[in-house]
């Protein structure tokens, strides 16, 4: 991969960088079609199917949409009580998942 960076003037962290932010349906990733592609890699790849059906962490990634979709809704005037949601929406979210876990006896 270093060789290939090295051709195309970028390192291997930025191209790591870009795909967690992807995945992980920031601000700060590079288009809704990258988070798409990243999200569909990540389940192809068949992380956590172990624990949940494809649909339910095709959800999950939703949901992480969904904090992204609301950092436009507070706008940057209203960073800190964004930021506040995004916690709140996390802790919540994380909680239902793990409580879905449970249930399958996890």
């Amino acid at each position: 991969m270093q060789t290939l960076c090295d051709l195309l003037e970028t390192t291997p962290e930025s191209v790591i960088q870009s795909f967690i932010n992807d995945l992980s349906q920031e601000n700060a990733s590079s288009g809704s079609d990258e988070r798409h592609m990243a999200a569909e890699y990540f389940m192809r790849c068949g992380y956590g199917m172990h624990l949940f059906e494809y649909n339910q962490i095709d959800g999950m990634f939703s949901g992480l949409d969904d904090v992204r979709k609301a950092f436009y809704n507070y706008g940057n005037s209203r960073m800190e009580e964004y930021q506040s949601y995004r916690k709140a929406y996390l802790k919540e979210w994380s909680k239902y998942w793990k409580e879905e876990k449970k249930k399958k006896g996890l």
